[in-house]
């Protein structure tokens, strides 16, 4: 009929809500299971792949090409050592194999604590060996960075620290033209030297250092890392990272050591990763930080010396600290931290 209104559209009735059927339940019992088989496999993964990479360097799979490594600046050696050559049913003996099966082409040479005195009353005269054997026999690790700056400026070669396990082979973290070849540390350079080094060695650590750390340079605002390092024999850059050990170390006396210690305030961060007195005189006065402050003040006065060191990145090249080796080999020697804090740094030489 005309003029009628037009009759509203019916809506339709609400579905109502119906249970999940059977088949996705089904599926949800199953994903703690698959997550798990992904899980093993992953695990299976990381555990064979280092089997399988030593396998194929024993085949000669490397991807160095054509490159002679003997007419590299650089010479194809491996040096490493340890208070004791170590069993290789351990992980520090599995370490040391993974090493060698990845760089076939390099020699490798362990030394272990009375051989590397040997090599230092042997090789070295005068103020180096005094200065190598006044530090503390306890302290493995500060005679330890004297040793390896000494035996790659004598020989050269790689130092790599047993438990560093390096996934890429050494060959391809330098070139031939290199005769330095360093990482990175995460850790950013201090904007000055701590007081406390400063009381033990007032003119190792004096204020020009604090500037040279802040100064602008080749360098990246970083330590350099020096637990794996590649120099050629000779190298003039490794031995200025001598001279300045030597040089430190003759400046301190044990009688100032221990009324320096007053001025040792240990930060947050140190307490929580257990560093010592004894640590932070061992990486300014012997480990990485004497290394940085070395190769900064050399570069410094002979810029072109720069073009001659290659780096390449720890974390991308897989040439990283395992934990697990660190851990064996605390077990089996008490890391720096752990000697007390009133234990003179320097000792009588013997």
């Amino acid at each position: 009929m005309e003029g009628s209104l037009p009759r509203p559209a019916r809506s339709r009735p609400l579905e109502q809500p119906t249970a999940p059927p059977a088949r996705r339940r089904d599926d949800a019992r199953r994903l703690p299971l698959v997550l798990s088989l992904l899980a093993a496999l992953a695990i299976t993964f990381v555990l064979t792949e280092n089997r399988r990479i030593e396998r194929s360097h024993f085949e000669e799979r490397t991807r160095r090409g054509t490159d002679d490594l003997r007419e590299r600046r650089i010479p194809p050696v491996i040096w490493q050592t340890w208070r004791s050559r170590p069993d290789p049913a351990t992980p520090l003996g599995r370490q040391v194999r993974l090493l060698k099966a990845r760089n076939p082409s390099h020699q490798y040479h362990f030394v272990d604590d009375q051989a590397q005195a040997a090599f230092m009353r042997t090789n070295f005269t005068g103020e180096v060996a005094e200065a190598y054997f006044s530090i503390d026999p306890e302290n493995g690790a500060a005679r330890a960075d004297l040793w390896r700056y000494c035996v790659l400026w004598k020989f050269g070669g790689w130092y790599v620290d047993l438990d560093v396990g390096c996934r890429t082979p050494l060959q391809d973290l330098h070139s031939a033209k290199d005769e330095l070849a360093f990482a990175y540390e995460r850790s950013a350079l201090p904007k000055a030297v701590p007081r406390s080094l400063g009381c033990v060695a007032p003119h190792a650590f004096d204020a020009n250092v604090s500037r040279l750390l802040m100064s602008k340079s080749f360098f990246r605002r970083r330590c350099i890392a020096q637990n794996i390092l590649g120099a050629a024999p000779g190298s003039l850059p490794l031995k200025a990272a001598i001279d300045r050990v030597v040089s430190s170390l003759r400046e301190m006396k044990s009688a100032r050591e221990a009324s320096c210690l007053q001025e040792y305030t240990p930060s947050k961060r140190d307490l929580a990763k257990n560093h010592s007195w004894t640590w932070l005189r061992t990486i300014w006065l012997t480990g990485p930080f004497a290394l940085t402050v070395a190769l900064r003040d050399y570069v410094a006065r002979h810029p072109s010396s720069s073009l001659m060191m290659g780096t390449f990145d720890a974390h991308g090249t897989g040439c990283l600290s395992s934990k697990r080796v660190n851990a064996a080999m605390a077990s089996e020697r008490p890391k720096y931290g752990s000697l007390g804090r009133d234990r003179p740094f320097v000792v009588s030489s013997s």
